[in-house]
């Protein structure tokens, strides 16, 4: 299993309560909807405590593989979906990273 964290801030007049609406009723069974997705949550950035807010939204995405994924994205309902999805996000704002967790069972010291 990889995990996916994918955030970006929404466009200026795109509300947190607009894109929350849209997270409900369609975003979420979309997403979930990939083959090779097994987990999706979101979450509002509340405030920032040091720096610069830098996104309003962060998703978590639990995928089998990351190549799994790869071939999802190139599938037309992955782009139906971002068509669907753009106009609420600033485009630039967008970061998608592949995350490993660090524990202390798995680092080699």
């Amino acid at each position: 299993m990889d995990k996916i964290i994918v955030s970006y801030k929404l466009k200026p007049g795109k509300t947190a309560g607009e894109y929350e609406e849209y997270f409900k009723k369609e975003k979420y069974s979309v997403v979930m909807s990939f083959p090779s997705v097994s987990g999706f949550r979101l979450f509002r950035v509340a405030q920032t405590i040091e720096g610069a807010k830098q996104a309003d939204f962060m998703g978590e995405i639990i995928v089998e593989s990351i190549e799994k994924y790869a071939k999802d994205r190139e599938t037309p309902e992955f782009k139906k979906f971002i068509e669907k999805w753009l106009p609420f996000v600033i485009p630039e704002s967008i970061n998608v990273s592949v995350v490993k967790e660090v524990s202390p069972d798995n680092i080699n010291f």
